[in-house]
């Protein structure tokens, strides 16, 4: 893991397949390099449902202080082994804090604890996010899509100007 992140030190844009940062369980509390350079991140095969989604974002995040834009692009959850799937809290991740962060996309986003609490999060601790687009799985029920978007518009955001687009 330290050697992977070592490599990375100096990038700008990163796209990632999700499913690579489970090769490195269990993953650490925090990387042992700071990702500065990072401005871009997006990352592919997201699955919320997953026990240690959560945890794997937090602490990218977390290790990217000049992160502007962070794309997540949700996937099936049926790929899981069942004994992966299950709830996190964010309670040990109350220090996150996205001070660049601008613009936040998600794709296919379904109605999952995880994933919900990891959007207040974000609107909670980006103080300059001017942009989210959520754009939601198409199988939900048009009361999940209510529901979904009723949490993201009721939710505290530290951005003053923000710009939410639900679709």
């Amino acid at each position: 893991m330290a050697d992977l992140f070592e490599c990375l030190q100096g990038i700008e844009y990163l796209t990632v397949w999700c499913f690579i940062f489970l090769s490195f369980l269990p993953f650490p509390r925090k990387l042992p390099t700071t990702l500065v350079h990072l401005k871009y991140l997006c990352m592919e095969c997201v699955c919320f449902c997953h026990i240690y989604a959560l945890p794997i974002f937090v602490i990218l995040i977390r290790s990217s202080p000049n992160l502007e834009k962070l794309k997540l692009v949700v996937t099936e959850d049926e790929v899981l082994d069942e004994s992966y799937m299950g709830s996190s809290t964010l309670e040990d991740y109350s220090d996150i804090s996205s001070e660049h962060l601008n613009e936040l996309e998600i794709l296919h986003l379904r109605n999952y604890e995880n994933g919900l609490v990891f959007l207040k999060l974000i609107l909670a601790k980006s103080p300059v996010l001017k942009k989210v687009k959520i754009s939601l799985w198409d199988q939900l029920a048009k009361d999940e899509k209510f529901q979904i978007s009723k949490i993201l518009f009721s939710s505290p955001c530290a951005s003053p100007v923000r710009k939410i687009i639900v679709s």
